[in-house]
């Protein structure tokens, strides 16, 4: 489970209402947030929630750009 948690906090911090934000907080911590959002997943999480989680941090500065999970993808 561990090793796939960057993927999951990702997905749910991507998809989750309100109240599961506020339940992903309080189970996994700020922290392991911070983690993902220093280097988030591939192919998972919108500029958008990049943007949300970065503020509901209190993060002053730009998130990186999301990026697409066929560009680490040789032709």
């Amino acid at each position: 489970v561990e090793e796939n948690l960057p993927r999951l906090v990702t997905a749910i911090m991507e998809m989750a209402s309100w109240e599961d934000a506020v339940g992903l907080e309080h189970l996994v911590g700020a922290e392991a947030i911070s983690d993902v959002l220093d280097n988030p997943p591939p192919g998972i999480i919108s500029a958008k929630s990049l943007a949300y989680w970065h503020a509901r941090l209190g993060r002053d500065s730009e998130p990186p750009a999301p990026r697409s999970r066929f560009a680490d993808r040789a032709p």
